[in-house]
């Protein structure tokens, strides 16, 4: 029988530490050997090296292009993924070949507490968007578990809005445009990019948010005006006394009958 083990959100905050160490160093066991590449990638994805992020993006664009100019299937285009990519494996290992890392991407600074500090950097992003991963995989488990009608309900309409949205945007490009956003995504935000956006439109997002500001001011003091003179008795007002009709005496040269009373 499978041993009984405790979900991760239920355990106790010493368990979940312990449990991040210890796959902090199994992972920090099993990439130490690949410390080079890992920086390099490191290096590339937060664009201190701008030619080689160019040359991926540039990479990148091209295979999706030549993908997109033929009809395969899913199956297909996956078969020849995983083909390429376990042919190249197998030729690494076979022919024991040792990419020159050294040579294809020197550090920029050699001193080996500033490179053991950007490994651990690399280290530290993969073990908190793991676990991140699993907290947020453990609450849908929970909201599944605790709220069952609720949750197949926002299920059906997660699918519907997917299927929906499926019809105006190709399942390729969509897939494209999310490869795009998970590679610039390290270097927007190392870069600050979110801020710096925000810093160079704060003065005229603080002048939209005074006028908007004084045009709500004036509204609500019209609107109080008119709840005012809506609100307000009208003054009862005695009755004016009818007035006797007025006749126009008519002339001699209009009146038709002053001739025949003569």
């Amino acid at each position: 029988p499978r041993p009984l083990t405790i979900p991760y959100t239920m355990q106790s905050g010493s368990s979940r530490l312990a449990r991040k160490a210890e796959y902090k160093g199994q992972l920090e066991a099993k990439l130490r050997q690949h410390e080079v590449p890992v920086r390099y990638i490191r290096s590339v994805l937060i664009w201190e090296r701008p030619v080689d992020f160019a040359v991926l993006v540039v990479a990148l664009s091209a295979m999706f292009w030549a993908y997109s100019s033929h009809n395969l299937a899913i199956l297909t285009q996956v078969g020849l993924v995983a083909a390429v990519y376990f042919a190249v494996e197998f030729a690494i290992v076979f022919f024991r070949i040792n990419v020159p890392w050294h040579m294809l991407a020197p550090p920029k600074n050699s001193d080996p507490a500033s490179l053991s500090a950007q490994f651990d950097q690399v280290i530290g992003h993969i073990v908190y968007w793991r676990f991140f991963f699993l907290d947020a995989l453990e609450d849908i488990q929970r909201f599944k578990t605790t709220n069952r009608m609720q949750f197949a309900i926002q299920i059906v309409a997660a699918g519907l809005v997917v299927a929906w949205f499926g019809t105006l945007v190709s399942g390729f490009w969509l897939l494209y445009s999310l490869l795009a956003l998970v590679i610039a995504t390290p270097g927007i935000l190392h870069n600050h990019i979110p801020a710096l956006v925000y810093r160079r439109a704060e003065p005229y997002l603080n002048q939209v948010k005074a006028i908007a500001g004084d045009k709500i001011v004036l509204g609500v003091e019209y609107a109080k005006k008119l709840m005012a003179q809506t609100n307000t008795p009208a003054r009862a007002t005695a009755p004016t006394p009818a007035s006797p009709p007025t006749t126009t005496p008519t002339s001699p040269e209009v009146d038709p009958n002053h001739k025949k009373n003569e």
